[in-house]
């Protein structure tokens, strides 16, 4: 038994039989397999260990495994071999009282008949009398597991790189020396190119508007896999001072989201900027993850895309000759490092910025002056508002009036007068804060001194009392012309009467009106209304009269809040009753009389709300807003008017309706 024991394990360890793998169909064979089978990931980077399994599976006990040897494939310039350890599987089911329960030996080969590969033998020990009374392995378990270091990596554009882990000689026996069929499955190493992480310029370019505009570029990292282990940047980025200025550089929370420590700070950050020097006007930037408190970095490297840092601008340069073309410049990166945690270099790419700026364009002037005919002595307006800068905005406008006069001021808008008539030629010339100008030139006719013109409507006659409006036209040159000054005097007998330029009011261009009520105590007689307007420096004056009359006859038609209008068959008046002491004097039929200081006048019972308020016999007394009458009525008028006093419902016309019904029902 010794004997046959000895010559399983030599044949395991030895491996002198020939390779041979078996595969019978229509069995339930057994599998040796390494893990993962198809498809290695690539692991974080080189010099990174990973694992694989060599397991069996499908064993069966009435198979009476003792002993599994074989020889497995690889790659040594993409892999090395550090360990080889025995699993666990066979250990479960000793055969004997006390360990070991197996012996286990495995050795690494780089050259030779196989070429690279891994050894591996395994023994299940029998018990002291050399017999396994013991349950035999059954299932699934691991025989052996395998620590690999990967000492390649391919960069992209290099291809991936693979290699089999290739079942090169496999042997199982039994407990009486037989081989026992088995089927094997061979694993696959491979690890993908890792791409190359990039520094690029965001946006891309920049087109600035004009100058002293603000901006901001970033610089980002894109395509960063965490197996390059980065943990710092440095980078120099040239510009052009003529162009820009540099007002700030500040951090970008990229490298902060993997801190490694865990309060801030998370990463250590230096920006300055250099006119001069070696590498010429640049701005250098270096950022670095910091370590934790023992000096390590247990946490995930960083990953993926991000902002390294801002960088905001200013535009300070210009070109200020058109047709120039633009003004550009680029950001350039000059010098770049990116380290990983063993301090070296990664490589990278990198994609610049560029910045451009048009050419300043010249300021427009324009301008226009009223009034459109000036005189000498007449106060001219010149409006350059429509002047204007396409960048930036005028400083200055510079007025040459022609007659020796020149005004520079900030505001587009001036005034100018000229001392005498004659042709002159005004040039304004704008200028921007660039120093840029334009200019444009109009030729002024200056004529003899002119007045304004002022007609003057107030009527012909009017009454004490009475509500009139005055109108008045202020015209230069036959065009409506609004005074900047305008006053109104009302003279009587060779004195002022009344001012009335506090109720003058504007209408329209050039057109006044004076809302003037006549005064009760106003005397007959002629009345003058005196105009004197004054545009700027011109002036008008003008006059016209009209009559207060003595008297006032007529029909009033309506009476509105104490204003009564009055027909007298040519015209209609509106008057204050109050100021002319209107009072009822009789009442005819539906009319009434009414006495004033200026005569009597008719009125209609309605216009001055008739009512009856009492009844005495044949005499009704009739209440009116101007003061009540008696009014002596016929009997069938009596019967009526008490009838209608008794339920109070109609007006005195009402009465005489009422009783003409009645006088036509008693003849019927």
């Amino acid at each position: 038994m010794k004997r046959q024991i000895l010559q399983i394990l030599l044949t395991i360890l030895l491996g002198a039989n020939i390779f041979m793998i078996y595969r019978v169909v229509g069995q339930n064979p057994l599998l040796l397999k390494t893990e993962p089978q198809i498809y290695m990931a690539p692991v974080s980077h080189v010099n990174e260990t990973f694992d694989i399994n060599v397991t069996i599976n499908n064993l069966e006990a009435s198979q009476k495994l003792v002993g599994v040897h074989f020889r497995l494939g690889f790659n040594n310039s993409l892999i090395e071999v550090l360990h080889v350890t025995e699993g666990p599987f066979l250990g479960m089911f000793n055969q004997t009282s006390t360990l070991p329960y197996t012996f286990f030996i495995s050795y690494v080969e780089e050259n030779g008949l196989y070429g690279p590969h891994i050894l591996v033998g395994t023994l299940l020990l029998p018990n002291a009398t050399g017999g396994y009374p013991g349950p035999f392995p059954e299932g699934n378990g691991t025989i052996a597991t395998i620590t690999l270091k990967q000492i390649y990596q391919p960069i992209y554009p290099d291809p991936s790189a693979s290699c089999k882990l290739k079942f090169l000689e496999v042997k199982l026996l039994d407990s009486d020396g037989n081989h026992i069929l088995v089927e094997t499955e061979d694993g696959e190493y491979r690890v993908i190119p890792l791409s190359i992480p990039s520094l690029m310029i965001e946006p891309a370019s920049h087109n600035a508007s004009k100058r002293g505009e603000i901006f901001n570029f970033t610089v980002d990292i894109q395509n960063l896999q965490r197996q390059w282990c980065l943990l710092g940047i440095h980078f120099r980025l040239s510009y052009d001072p003529s162009l820009l200025q540099i007002l700030s550089v500040t951090e970008g929370p990229f490298l902060q989201q993997f801190n490694q420590t865990p309060t801030p700070p998370y990463t250590f950050f230096i920006s300055y900027v250099e006119e001069n020097g070696l590498y010429g006007p640049h701005i250098l930037v270096g950022t670095l993850l910091l370590p934790n408190a023992t000096g390590g970095y247990p946490g995930p490297f960083p990953e993926g895309n991000g902002t390294i840092a801002t960088i905001t601008l200013k535009a300070t340069g210009q070109p200020t000759i058109v047709p120039e073309p633009p003004a550009n410049c680029t950001l350039e990166f000059i010098e770049v490092k990116l380290l990983n945690d063993l301090g070296e270099e990664l490589p990278f790419s990198v994609t610049s910025g560029y910045y451009e700026i048009p050419a300043l364009l010249y300021p427009v002037a324009q301008f226009y002056y009223q009034p459109a005919f000036p005189s000498f002595g007449e106060v001219v307006i010149f409006n350059a508002s429509e002047s204007y800068d396409p960048d930036y905005e005028i400083s200055v406008y510079s007025w040459d009036f022609g007659d020796g006069t020149i005004i520079n001021t900030t505001e587009p808008i001036v005034s100018h007068v000229y001392s005498q008539s004659g042709t002159f030629n005004v040039t304004l010339t704008v200028i921007d804060i660039d120093e840029l100008s334009a200019n444009m030139t109009k030729t002024l006719s200056i004529s003899y001194y002119k007045e304004l013109t002022i007609n003057i409507d107030v009527g012909s006659i009017h009454f004490a009392g009475e509500l009139t409006d005055f109108y008045i036209l202020v015209s230069s040159f036959g065009k409506p012309t609004d005074a900047t000054s305008i006053k109104a005097l009302l003279y009587y007998d060779g004195t002022l009467f009344a001012d009335l330029t506090n109720v003058t009011q504007h209408v329209s261009t050039g057109l006044y009106r004076v809302a003037y009520e006549i005064p009760a105590e106003a005397k007959p007689g002629t009345y003058t209304l005196v105009i004197e307007a004054e545009y700027y420096t011109v002036k008008g004056t003008n006059l016209k009269s009209f009559l207060v009359s003595q008297t006032l006859s007529g029909f009033v038609t309506d009476i509105t809040q104490g204003i009564a209008t009055v027909s007298n068959g040519l015209t209609e008046v509106k008057v204050n009753l109050t100021a002319i002491n209107a009072k009822l004097v009789s009442i005819e039929g539906n009319l009434a009389t009414i006495s004033t200081t200026l005569g009597a006048i008719d009125v209609k019972l309605d216009a001055i709300d008739a009512k009856i308020v009492g009844v005495n016999g044949t005499v009704a007394t009739i209440s009116t807003t101007l003061g009540e009458a008696n009014v002596k009525l016929g009997d069938v008028q009596s019967i009526a008017t008490t009838a209608l006093y008794v339920t109070s419902i109609l007006s005195a016309l009402g009465v005489i309706l009422a009783a003409a019904i009645l006088i036509f029902i008693r003849k019927k």
